[in-house]
C-alpha cells in the first residue's frame, strides 16, 4: 500500500467524525432558532408557576454559586489531590476548557447582545454589537461552563458521566429560575460548552499522542546509532 493510500485511509475516520460533529453542531443550532421563537413564552410560563415558589430561591442561588470561580479552582485542586493518577494532564486540561470556553462565551454575548428577562427595557430584544446596551443574556455563561465541566469530568470519570451532566443541567434550571435567562440562552449555552470541551479534549489527545509516537521514534533512532 503507497504512503499516500496509508494516509488516505487514516485521515478518514477523522472526516467522518468531523463531519458528524458539524451535523451535530447544525441541528443544535436549528434547535436554539426553533426554541427562540417561544422563547418569552416559555420564560412567561415559567415564572408564572414554579418560579413563584420562593422555597426554591435558595437551592437555585446555590448552584449558581458553585460555578464562580473559586469554588471551580478549589474543585480542581481536590481532585488533583484526591486522585494522583490524574497529575498535570488533568491540570491542563482542566485549565485549557475552563479558559476557552469562558472567553467564547463573553465573545458571544458581545456579538449578540441579547438584554435579559429581567432588563427593565427591551428584555429579550438582540441588539447586536454595535448598540449602546449591555445585554449579556445570550448565550448562558453559568450553562456553558457547566456542560464544558461536565464533559470534561465525564471524560476523566465515564462511570459517573450521568452525575456531571445532571448537576450541569441543575445549574441550568437553577439560571432560568432565577430569571435570568430565557430557555434558549441555556441551551445554547449548554450546546456550546460541551462541543467546545469536547474539541478541546479531542485536540489535546492527538497532540498527546503525535508527542508520544515522536518520542517513540527518538528512542529508536538513538537505539540504531549507538556504538555497538
Amino acid at each position: 500500500m503507497s504512503e499516500q493510500t496509508t494516509d488516505t485511509v487514516t485521515q478518514t475516520p477523522r472526516v467522518s467524525a468531523a463531519g458528524l460533529s458539524a451535523l451535530k453542531i447544525l441541528g443544535w443550532c436549528a434547535v436554539v432558532v426553533a426554541l427562540l421563537t417561544v422563547d418569552g413564552q416559555l420564560q412567561a410560563l415559567y415564572q408564572g408557576s414554579l418560579g413563584r415558589v420562593k422555597g426554591l430561591i435558595l437551592p437555585a442561588f446555590f448552584l449558581t454559586e458553585l460555578l464562580k470561580l473559586k469554588p471551580v479552582f478549589l474543585m480542581a485542586v481536590v481532585l488533583l489531590l484526591a486522585d494522583r493518577r490524574l497529575r498535570w494532564r488533568f491540570a491542563s486540561d482542566f485549565a485549557l476548557v475552563v479558559l476557552v470556553q469562558a472567553g467564547v462565551a463573553s465573545g458571544l454575548k458581545d456579538l449578540f447582545n441579547r438584554m435579559r428577562p429581567d432588563s427593565v427595557e427591551g428584555a429579550g430584544v438582540f441588539f447586536g454589537p454595535m448598540a449602546d446596551v449591555n445585554g449579556n443574556s445570550f448565550p448562558s455563561g453559568h450553562a456553558t461552563a457547566a456542560w464544558a465541566l461536565a464533559a470534561l469530568l465525564a471524560a476523566y470519570y465515564p462511570r459517573w458521566r450521568w452525575a456531571f451532566y445532571v448537576g450541569a443541567m441543575a445549574v441550568c434550571w437553577a439560571r432560568l429560575q432565577l430569571g435570568s435567562h430565557y430557555p434558549a440562552d441555556l441551551v445554547f449555552g449548554g450546546a456550546l460548552g460541551w462541543f467546545v470541551a469536547q474539541g478541546l479534549l479531542g485536540w489535546m489527545k492527538r497532540v498527546r499522542a503525535r508527542r508520544a509516537e515522536h518520542g517513540q521514534a527518538t528512542v529508536v533512532i538513538g537505539e540504531t546509532h549507538m556504538p555497538g
